[in-house]
C-alpha cells in the first residue's frame, strides 16, 4: 500500500530567463507575474510505491495544473535518485519534490492514495537548493 507524507512547500524564485519565457508566453509581465506568484517547489516523503504511481495524478481541486520537474531523493542520506525521465525509482521509499503552478496552501492536495493537508511556504532546505525552476507552458 502507497502512503504518501507531505513534508514542504518552498518558495521558488524563477531565474530571469525563465520570467522572459513566460512573459512571451503569456504576452505581458503583470500574467507572468500571477502566475509566477503561485509557483511553489513541493516536497513528499513516498513509502510502498506501487506499480502505475504517476506524478501528474497529484493536483489541487482548484486547478488542473499537475506536479513537473520531479526530483527523487534517498530518504535517509537526502542524496539525489537518478532515474529515467518520467520514471520513478525502483526503490519502495523515497522523497519526491517537484514543481507546481498555482498553489493554495488552504487546499488539500489529491493523491490516489488520499488528501494531504499542505501548509505554509517555507525557504527550501539545503538538498533542494539547486533545484532550478524551468518555465514550461
Amino acid at each position: 500500500m502507497t502512503d504518501i507524507k507531505f513534508i514542504g512547500a518552498y518558495r521558488v524564485t524563477a531565474p530571469e530567463s525563465e520570467w522572459d519565457a513566460a512573459i512571451q508566453c503569456h504576452g505581458s509581465r503583470e500574467a507572468a507575474a500571477e502566475e509566477l506568484a503561485t509557483l511553489v517547489l513541493i516536497e513528499l516523503e513516498v513509502h510502498g510505491t506501487q506499480k502505475g504511481f504517476d506524478t501528474t495524478d497529484i493536483k489541487q481541486t482548484h486547478t488542473e495544473c499537475v506536479p513537473y520537474n520531479e526530483s527523487f531523493f534517498d530518504i535517509e542520506t537526502l542524496h539525489p535518485i537518478e532515474t529515467e525521465q518520467h520514471e520513478i525509482p525502483r526503490v519502495p521509499s523515497f522523497r519526491l519534490a517537484f514543481h507546481l503552478h498555482h498553489y493554495d496552501p488552504s487546499e488539500v492536495l489529491e493523491t490516489p492514495f488520499g488528501n494531504l493537508r499542505v501548509g505554509p511556504l517555507s525557504d527550501p532546505p539545503a538538498h533542494l537548493a539547486g533545484k532550478q525552476y524551468v518555465f514550461w507552458d
